[in-house]
């Protein structure tokens, strides 16, 4: 075997070893990009699955904590409705005490057509305070100044009122304190609007 020969020979070999190599290469690279395909398609379901699970708490969490606030947006809604109505009962028999006269049967003196107004008053006044003392922890904070300074203001009209004792019409100071309870029904109802206005601003 002369040198061409075996140099033509080693140069063909060469080149087979190379291209299986580069074969071999190229299978390899094909099966470990396989293999890290396949292991990041894995984490990636797994990053997915884990988002999608903590979506699902968390759309949960908010469901139920929208559920919650309707609940209590509904509960104070009623309880302040109640104390409102409490209240405009009292200034509805409240204002026949401060009119120039009573209306009633022919024959009645001044004190059995004021007696009755006075009942009704009373007991209207009676059911304010309960609601006020039996809601007191429900309703917000702003709230008890003015209902307070609200109740005084009829209590003093049970003792303070010229009717009450048949005197006639009330009295300038019995006019002013029902005016003063009107005011007072004014600011409540601006609280209790911006106190529910701010509610519904939360849940949304």
């Amino acid at each position: 075997m002369d040198v061409l020969s075996f140099v033509g020979g080693t140069g063909v070999g060469m080149v087979a070893v190379f291209g299986f190599s580069s074969f071999l290469g190229k299978v390899w690279a094909a099966r470990i990009l396989e293999a890290d395909r396949r292991k990041y398609a894995a984490e990636i379901e797994g990053v997915k699955s884990g988002f999608a699970a903590s979506l699902a708490r968390l759309q949960g969490e908010l469901e139920k904590a929208s559920h919650v606030h309707r609940i209590q947006f509904e509960r104070e809604y009623q309880l302040l409705s109640e104390i409102w109505g409490a209240l405009a009962r009292v200034r509805s028999s409240m204002q026949p005490l401060h009119a120039t006269a009573v209306l009633g049967p022919p024959g009645q003196t001044t004190k059995e057509r004021v007696d009755p107004v006075f009942a009704q008053f009373r007991k209207d006044l009676d059911a304010l305070k309960v609601a006020v003392d039996h809601h007191s922890p429900f309703y917000p904070q702003t709230l008890h100044g003015p209902l307070d300074a609200a109740i005084r203001l009829a209590d003093r009209e049970d003792v303070e009122s010229g009717w009450k004792d048949g005197e006639g019409p009330g009295s300038e100071a019995g006019r002013q304190r029902f005016s003063e309870y009107r005011a007072r029904m004014d600011e409540i109802a601006t609280i209790v609007r911006d106190y529910l206005d701010n509610l519904r601003v939360t849940e949304s």
